[in-house]
């Protein structure tokens, strides 16, 4: 699969793959999806697995809460490499893990 050719993405991309009305505040979205794909600077995301990344979280109870829960996620383990390819070894994954960002309050 061919990466992502940059880490910037815009309001439009967000509500092409996730729909208009997919978060409350697409602004927010798009700096915590910004953030994600910052630190993922060392296992960029191709197209289809951040495709699947969005879907997966507008999927969970709350994608407002799972967006930002990933994002925080993501700057607590930093560039933990072993962590992130753990999580990323298989896009399965991706799934249950919204699943439980958007359901749960991560501190």
């Amino acid at each position: 699969m061919p990466v992502r050719e940059t880490e910037i993405i815009t309001e439009e991309e967000i509500e092409k793959i996730a729909g208009k009305d997919a978060f409350e505040d697409i602004k927010k979205a798009r700096g915590n999806i910004q953030s994600i794909l910052s630190s993922l600077r060392s296992f960029p995301l191709s197209e289809e697995e951040l495709t699947l990344l969005l879907k997966s979280i507008i999927a969970s109870p709350d994608p407002d809460m799972g967006l930002n829960n990933l994002e925080r996620l993501f700057a607590v383990i930093g560039k933990k490499r072993d962590i992130l390819s753990y999580l990323f070894q298989d896009m399965k994954l991706f799934p249950p893990i919204a699943r439980i960002l958007g359901t749960s309050i991560f501190k």
